[in-house]
């Protein structure tokens, strides 16, 4: 047998196999069982090698991220209600969001906020956020505030006073913001006026004053340092007398 003959032979038998394929896919469900999980339809979930159909109102999915014992295989999934996918495959909901009848929402007071998460079989966007409370995201998404957020409305720390990542913080006795954010004072050391200075075996918070050890956020003789004592009818909160 011939080059030539080998040829035609092979060029018969391709023919075959994509005439078939043409024919499998033109069959009812063909397209679609190929296109979706595996070789099973949309609503129905391989199991001990057949598609078994999900329950009513579900349909099969594959999370890839999801923590499965096998997460490459298909599972069902109410679409109305897994914050995994709200509404169809993979829409995953924000953070803190639930899946309400196929909708993605957030606690009431909270907003969607954040930007997109990617790496992911999917992406979703940020997180429920409290607005108001949230200095980053105070009355409305990416409202920043330079103090802090209180109903939703960006207030000015107090004199003393700056925000920290974690709300207003007094910088004058702040052991882990000393005189300015993120400013911390070692082993041995305390925070006052803005400076971290040895407390000599004082506790923690504590600094030496003539009267012995003392806490200068509270104490009334010395308040946010030695010997500042506040006067008649005012007392010490956070080393400020008022």
């Amino acid at each position: 047998m011939g080059v030539a003959e080998h040829f035609k032979i092979l060029v018969s038998v391709a023919s075959v196999l994509v005439l078939n394929g043409l024919q499998a896919a033109a069959a009812p469900g063909g397209l679609a069982q190929r296109q979706s999980t595996g070789t099973c339809s949309s609503t129905e979930t391989c199991i001990d090698h057949k598609c078994t159909a999900c329950p009513a109102g579900q349909n099969s999915c594959v999370n890839h991220d999801r923590d499965f014992p096998d997460n490459t295989l298909s599972r069902c999934f109410d679409f109305t209600s897994d914050s995994w996918n709200c509404g169809g495959c993979n829409q995953r909901c924000a953070e803190g969001a639930t899946c309400d009848n196929g909708v993605c929402k957030c606690p009431a007071g909270q907003e969607l906020c954040g930007g997109l998460i990617v790496g992911l079989p999917y992406e979703r966007i940020g997180s429920c956020t409290k607005v108001l409370t949230d200095y980053l995201n105070c009355g409305g998404c990416s409202n920043y505030c330079d103090g802090e957020c209180l109903n939703g409305q960006c207030r000015p720390c107090a004199s003393g006073f700056r925000q920290c990542r974690n709300g207003c913080v007094n910088v004058q006795n702040d052991n882990y913001n000393c005189g300015e954010c993120f400013k911390s004072c070692g082993q041995g050391s305390n925070c006052v006026n803005g400076k971290c200075e040895a407390n000599d075996g004082c506790s923690g918070g504590q600094i030496r004053c003539s009267t012995g050890c003392t806490n200068p956020t509270n104490d009334n003789r010395h308040c946010g340092k030695c010997d500042s004592a506040c006067d008649a009818g005012k007392t010490c909160r956070d080393s400020v007398c008022s």
